[in-house]
C-alpha cells in the first residue's frame, strides 16, 4: 500500500504526460489491495469467532456445576466481555446466560432419568444453589416440576410396550 501510495505523490508532483491516468489506476490498484486485504480480515475474523464459541462452549460444559457469568468466562478465554457476548449473540441467536439456563436444564432433565439422586442435589450439581429457583426454572423450561418430570420419566421407563404378548 506505501509502495502504491508513492507512486501517486510521485506521479503527481513530476505531473509527467497523462499523469492523472496513472494516478487513477494507481488508486484502482489501491482500492483492489485494501479490498483484498479486508476480505482477508473478515475470514480471519469469522475463524476466530468459531474458535471463541468452541472455547464458549466445552467452557460451559465443563463448569456446568459452577458460577458461571459471561465475565468468568470472558476472563478465563482472554476476550473482553462485550465481545464474548456480542460474538455468541450473534452465531447462536440465544444469549450466553440463556445457553447456560438450556444446558443446566438439559443435564437436570438427564439426572432426574437416570438417577435417585433428589432433587436439592441435582440443582446443586448443575450449578442452582437455591432449589426453589431450580424448581421455578425447570417449569419455566419444561412446563413442569422435577418431581413431575421424574415421575413422567420413571412412567415412560417402566411402560412395557408388549404387554399383550
Amino acid at each position: 500500500l506505501g509502495e502504491i501510495m508513492k507512486k501517486i505523490v510521485d506521479e503527481l508532483t513530476v505531473k509527467n504526460t497523462d499523469y492523472k491516468l496513472y494516478v487513477s489506476l494507481s488508486f484502482s490498484e489501491l482500492f483492489l489491495e485494501l479490498s483484498r486485504i479486508c476480505s482477508s480480515l473478515l475470514k480471519s475474523r469469522r475463524s476466530t469467532s468459531k474458535e471463541l464459541l468452541k472455547s464458549v462452549i466445552k467452557f460451559i460444559d465443563m463448569n456446568l456445576a459452577e458460577d458461571i457469568s459471561p465475565n468468568k468466562i470472558a476472563q478465563e478465554l482472554h476476550f473482553t466481555p462485550s465481545y464474548l457476548m456480542h460474538t455468541f449473540k450473534n452465531s447462536m441467536h440465544i444469549s450466553v446466560m440463556e445457553y447456560v439456563r438450556v444446558k443446566r436444564i438439559e443435564k437436570s432433565k438427564m439426572m432426574l432419568r437416570n438417577t435417585s439422586s433428589n432433587i436439592t442435589t441435582v440443582a446443586q450439581k448443575v450449578g442452582i444453589s437455591n432449589s426453589q429457583h431450580f424448581s421455578a426454572l425447570f417449569k419455566k423450561y419444561t412446563s413442569m416440576t422435577p418431581k413431575e418430570y421424574r415421575k413422567m420419566a420413571l412412567l415412560q421407563n417402566n411402560t412395557d410396550t408388549n404387554i399383550y404378548k
